[in-house]
């Protein structure tokens, strides 16, 4: 069967004094697959360096990618207004492409020569992508000299192994390792391994520990590395890579952890600048990433250790520390600098004080709040000696609320060796991890720990008023965490019990368990239940008002009701529902404290009930209508 496309060159002209030359092209964009991930078409381009005229192919999936897509370009460039002639040659750089050609061309007189670069096209193609990418195109890996594709390869082997070990799991940014050798540049010096958090993945590098204290000191410590620039290692989807890291990565099929975990090593800053890493740096961080990597948790508690991995450049000894690990403990000041104290830390006081009224009796209420003034009120009260295995297990929780990293894992480890019913350690062990299902059980062994450390007697002639009993707190603490994981796994039977137990224990819901019962309850449509709950602790609150517009609009339509809750809940507070609607994404961090009425309420609010909200058939486009119509009524009365 004649191949058409030859056919139509075939007809046309020859120029045999005209070279052209033609290549496959990954398009310099994103756009979304059949199965919905993102992915670069092809194409092919042909140009002719007389003229500098282009004959562009049609794009293609890369599934679809062939050499007859620059025969396509060919003939695209052959045909097109300024052309009617086919070249004497063409000169390509891609094997496949030309072995294909060859033969092809060869029927029409069209001589295809192989090239390793093709100067005039390589440029154009280098114009194009700048142009697709507005200039914004981050530097790729192999732009900087000597930088080479078994660089990127060692490299993306040792964040695999990096990524699949999971320092997280026993490393947090509050644990400074400082890379005692090889010696580098103060820059890379000190670092923190990121992802405890299970939010962003890697390594943040640090040039001293004053630049890593400040990071706890600053509200937004990104503006002081901003201003410096910091080196940085992140894992994250391809499409999010600088498109010359993407295309080493699919043209050398190099390795990944998981298809969002594509690693990436740059210094940020300082402003918008990004750097690449010269050879040297590269086979620094792929040793430092294997030396983490095969670190224990016995050697992290040491302090010291020491790791001989391998690396592009030989075998290599890498000597880390953990420097708070090897000075004395001393409480972290700058921990309590930033955001609103721990709890726990204002219960140390309150233990305090019990301890040293303990045995003590009281005629009155009177006369117990007369030696309370006289004795702690304007004053520093003093710590009283534990006197249980509980009490010095507890006081070992309260140092570790003004502890970070290890050290603090250390000091929750010594409370439970002391005394296993401490359920404030398996608390904080808990909020410790990013991982669900293990923050599950350890609140669940807190749990189990309360019960036993309570006993009995106190469920019964307390409940109701638990909080009021200071021993009861970290028991609450660990119920309450429990619920929420269960929640978040699914398992919203479970999470309703909880929520439900906890509420008899403490009415008064000093813990604001209602607010996630309310969510819980609704995705559970349990709407009987949920209406009792609205009405117990009725208030005129944005969360509640909200959670109470959706229950009626998902049971009863767009009724009268809905609509009279919904418009309280938008008095309560006008900036949530462009969060629920997506007109304004919700930022990664939520403030410290909350102004009701306020935008700091209305993030806090979105982003607690937002999935309800887009679970709910209809409800997101019925919030819509309301604020369209609200604004016509407004613009009505206003002419």
């Amino acid at each position: 069967m004649p191949n058409l496309q030859i056919e139509r060159l075939r007809k046309l002209p020859q120029r045999t004094d005209e070279t052209w030359q033609a290549a496959l092209f990954r398009m310099p964009m994103w756009a979304k697959g059949d199965d919905g991930m993102p992915v670069r078409p092809w194409t092919a381009v042909c140009m002719s360096t007389r003229t500098g005229r282009m004959g562009p192919a049609e794009p293609k999936a890369p599934a679809e990618r062939s050499s007859r897509l620059v025969l396509d370009s060919v003939v695209g460039l052959a045909s097109g207004k300024e052309g009617g002639y086919r070249p004497g040659q063409l000169e390509v750089s891609q094997p496949e492409v030309a072995a294909e050609l060859v033969p092809l061309l060869a029927e029409v007189g069209v001589k295809v020569v192989e090239r390793s670069e093709l100067g005039a096209l390589d440029d154009a193609m280098r114009e194009m992508r700048r142009y697709f990418r507005n200039g914004m195109d981050d530097p790729a890996a192999l732009e900087v000299v000597g930088v080479t594709i078994e660089h990127l390869r060692r490299f993306a082997e040792a964040a695999k192994e990096f990524y699949e070990a999971s320092p997280w799991r026993h490393l947090s940014d509050g644990d400074l390792i400082e890379i005692i050798s090889p010696k580098i540049e103060s820059a890379l010096k000190f670092t923190t391994v990121m992802g405890a958090g299970a939010r962003e993945f890697g390594l943040a590098f640090f040039e001293s520990r004053r630049q890593h204290e400040r990071m706890f000191e600053l509200d937004d410590p990104r503006s002081q590395f901003a201003s410096r620039g910091v080196w940085s290692f992140t894992f994250d989807p391809i499409f999010k890579l600088p498109l010359g890291d993407a295309d080493a990565w699919e043209d050398h099929g190099l390795p990944v952890a998981k298809d969002d975990a594509y690693p990436f090593f740059a210094r940020l800053g300082p402003g918008p600048a990004i750097s690449r890493p010269t050879p040297a740096q590269w086979i620094y961080v792929e040793g430092l990433l294997r030396a983490l990597a095969r670190s224990t948790e016995p050697e992290m508690d040491s302090g010291r250790w020491s790791k001989t991995v391998p690396t592009r450049a030989g075998d290599t000894e890498y000597v880390l520390t953990l420097p708070a690990l090897l000075e004395p403990a001393v409480p972290d000041a700058s921990r309590r600098q930033k955001g609103l104290p721990d709890r726990r830390a204002m219960e140390r006081t309150l233990a305090d004080i019990g301890r040293a009224m303990a045995g003590m009796e009281f005629s009155s209420p009177e006369e117990l709040q007369s030696y309370l003034n006289t004795n702690f009120t304007g004053k520093p009260v003093p710590h009283q000696a534990p006197r249980t295995p509980l009490e010095r297990a507890q006081d070992s929780v309260y140092e570790a609320v003004e502890a970070r990293g290890r050290r603090q894992l250390q000091l929750l480890r010594k409370a439970l060796e002391v005394s296993p019913d401490c359920a404030d350690a398996y608390v904080m062990m808990a909020e410790r991890t990013g991982d669900v299902k293990a923050a599950r059980d350890l609140y669940a062994q807190g749990v189990a720990a309360g019960e036993r450390a309570l006993g009995r007697r106190t469920f019964k002639e307390d409940a109701g008023h638990f909080w009021g009993v200071f021993e009861t707190r970290p028991y609450m603490r660990a119920r309450f965490g429990l619920g929420h994981c269960c929640e978040r796994l699914g398992q919203l039977d479970e999470a309703v019990g909880h929520y439900e137990d906890l509420l008899r224990l403490n009415s008064n819901d000093n813990q604001g368990v209602r607010y996630r019962f309310a969510g819980c309850l609704l995705r559970a449509k349990r709407f009987d239940r949920l209406e009792e709950l609205l009405v117990r602790y009725e208030e005129d609150s944005a969360h509640w008002l909200y959670v109470a517009a959706l229950a009626s609009f998902v049971r009863s339509g767009d009724t009268p009701r809905s609509r009279e809750l919904l418009s309280s809940a938008h008095e309560a507070n006008r900036h949530v529902r462009k969060y629920l609607l997506g007109i304004v994404p919700l930022p990664e961090d939520q403030a410290e404290t909350i102004r009701f009425g306020g935008e700091d309420e209305a993030v806090a609010v979105a982003s607690e009930l937002i999935e309800e909200w887009q679970a709910s058939p209809g409800a997101l486009a019925w919030l819509q209508e309301h604020t369209k119509s609200e604004r016509k009524r407004r613009t009505g009365r206003r002419k």
